[in-house]
């Protein structure tokens, strides 16, 4: 591929996790167009399921979700899941962070983006955090 892409025969899949059906939309056609395969959810519960059924190889994670589990909660659950503790995690956020919640971003060895963030860097740091995959 020109843009410095490696593909050995199969795209990377991304878990997109997100209520706003517009922000899921426009990151699954984005990520498209930048080689990855994604997979919606609009909650931390439809989020497990689809992880328990798929592979993925990365996810990204909304923080504020209305009612249940938040997506901090979600990452947290990840972190302590043999399965999904190494899983490669962006958090984006349309709202900003507390001091404690961005800490415990970085605790848990995850990547934090604000909405609007542009995909091309979203998709940059996908390249980077699963670069060692690809070879």
């Amino acid at each position: 591929m020109s843009d410095g892409r490696i593909n050995l025969g199969r795209r990377f899949t991304v878990l997109v996790m997100d209520d706003e059906s517009s922000i899921l939309r426009m990151l699954g056609r984005s990520l498209d167009q930048f080689g990855y395969a994604t997979l919606e959810a609009k909650s931390a519960d439809e989020a497990l399921i689809v992880l328990r059924a798929n592979r993925v190889d990365a996810a990204i994670l909304d923080v504020r979700l209305p009612g249940g589990t938040s997506g901090l909660e979600l990452l947290e659950t990840f972190r302590t899941d043999k399965k999904l503790a190494k899983l490669p995690v962006l958090i984006l956020t349309g709202n900003m962070l507390t001091l404690a919640e961005s800490q415990r971003v970085r605790q848990l060895d995850a990547h934090l983006f604000y909405k609007p963030s542009r995909v091309e860097a979203i998709a940059e740091k996908l390249d980077e955090l699963l670069k060692h995959k690809r070879t």
